[in-house]
């Protein structure tokens, strides 16, 4: 969906495992990816948001046309639930969340 284009970090090395340190390997599935870009969008986009609240300037090569996108989508699908869902079923989501 994005080709994203933007410059990779440089690798640093001092950071990385000594080569006789043990390293455990975690296998995932195949889509877990998903979830990781999603979470990692959201957290962006909150946080250009309090960025651009705090200084009332965001610069611009903070933000990419696919945080606005994302940011669109957010705003759609909460607009959505909240047109959908009733105050019960809310009520019971919410403590399906934050069980006692």
């Amino acid at each position: 969906m994005f080709q994203d284009r933007t410059p990779r970090p440089k690798v640093n090395f001092q950071k990385m495992k000594k080569i006789d340190e043990d390293c455990n390997y975690i296998q995932k599935k195949k889509n877990d990816w998903i979830n990781h870009y999603a979470e990692c969008a959201i957290h962006r986009i909150n946080n250009n948001l309090e960025k651009s609240n705090n200084n009332n300037n965001l610069e611009k090569s903070n933000k990419s046309w696919q945080d606005d996108l994302v940011e669109e989508i957010k705003i759609m699908c909460i607009k959505k639930f909240i047109k959908e869902t009733s105050v019960e079923e809310f009520i019971k989501l919410k403590n399906l969340q934050n069980p006692k």
